[in-house]
């Protein structure tokens, strides 16, 4: 039983997202070396709420990972691409080393999932705790890299890893 639900994000989510996002943690994952701008990110947010929908290329929407007494654990985001939808997820510190990443991974899989299409991850190659938790809810890694430049760290690779639905259970 999961200890969490995934429920789409609103406005009154922006402080958890937010505080989510300027932890050392998630600003070294991304490529960053300090907290994004407010403004800038509340934009960024804002466009990609919990009501819209995953219609069209380039669509993103933000779904808050919540345990039953209504703390904010984490988020997921799923973007659809060319390539299908992409999931990315992240977690406060706090409640990382816990199991709750691959909570949040098996419930936003049930939701990409819902499209019909190819559902991947794209996660650096030194970011060992994001490649066990995908790889444990039937993600395969695959020999795919994307590079993404970052302007405080340069080139980062990103590999791509793919969902295969285990057919022996």
């Amino acid at each position: 039983m999961s200890r969490i639900r995934l429920i789409g994000a609103t406005l009154d989510d922006f402080e958890d997202y937010y505080q989510i996002r300027c932890e050392p943690s998630d600003i070294f994952w991304m490529g960053h070396t300090s907290p994004p701008d407010y403004q800038m990110i509340y934009g960024v947010f804002s466009e990609r709420l919990g009501s819209k929908a995953l219609s069209a290329v380039g669509d993103k929407v933000i779904y808050m990972a919540k345990e039953a007494n209504g703390n904010t654990v984490g988020f997921t985001m799923l973007s659809m691409t060319d390539s299908g939808i992409e999931i990315g997820i992240s977690l406060f510190q706090k409640f990382q080393g816990f199991g709750f990443g691959t909570e949040i991974i098996s419930e936003a899989l049930f939701l990409a999932l819902n499209h019909g299409t190819t559902v991947f991850a794209r996660i650096r190659d030194d970011n060992f705790a994001s490649q066990k938790i995908f790889l444990k809810n039937g993600f395969i890694r695959t020999g795919q890299y994307e590079m993404k430049q970052y302007p405080q760290v340069g080139h980062v690779a990103f590999r791509t890893y793919i969902y295969k639905k285990d057919t022996n259970k």
